[in-house]
């Protein structure tokens, strides 16, 4: 994944066989901060399309809610900030 890469909304939801509606709950949740005035002009920065790549993945891979997916995340970022600080 190249830090110079901008994904489309539509790319996103292809790669990861997402909703446009999971992906406006997960920009509402607060996953990603998407440029643009409406879900299907959005473009994500890699930063983003990472955070959104690993919550799909507790989507279909776990079978979570999108909520669940989003607390899912969320805990796995504070775990790596923790262990960050730890060392």
């Amino acid at each position: 994944m190249s830090k110079n890469i901008i994904y489309t909304s539509r790319a996103v939801c292809v790669l990861h066989d997402l909703t446009i509606d999971t992906l406006v709950g997960m920009v509402a949740s607060g996953i990603a901060n998407p440029r643009g005035s409406e879900p299907g002009k959005w473009t994500f920065s890699s930063e983003d399309y990472g955070r959104i790549e690993v919550a799909a993945g507790y989507l279909h891979y776990l079978n979570l809610e999108p909520a669940a997916a989003v607390m899912a995340l969320e805990l796995f970022q504070d775990l790596q900030l923790v262990r960050e600080n730890m060392n």
